[in-house]
């Protein structure tokens, strides 16, 4: 999840300043197909196990 907001805080500026508007739709055209794709997955994605345990386990103490 960092990942994705890293790349929109800075490749949406870059994007634009490189190749003008089409390159910041197409980015967050990207962005937002990869970050639907993982969201709505049926296979496991490596890693994500682990992320929805800690998530859990936060819940379970109180939402730190």
């Amino acid at each position: 999840m960092g990942v994705i907001v890293a790349v929109l805080l800075v490749g949406i500026p870059l994007a634009h300043a490189l190749v003008g508007d089409l390159g910041a739709i197409l980015l967050l055209t990207g962005v937002g197909g990869f970050a639907l794709g993982r969201a709505t997955a049926k296979h496991d994605i490596p890693g994500s196990a682990a992320l929805r345990a800690k998530s859990q386990a936060r819940r379970r103490q109180g939402g730190e």
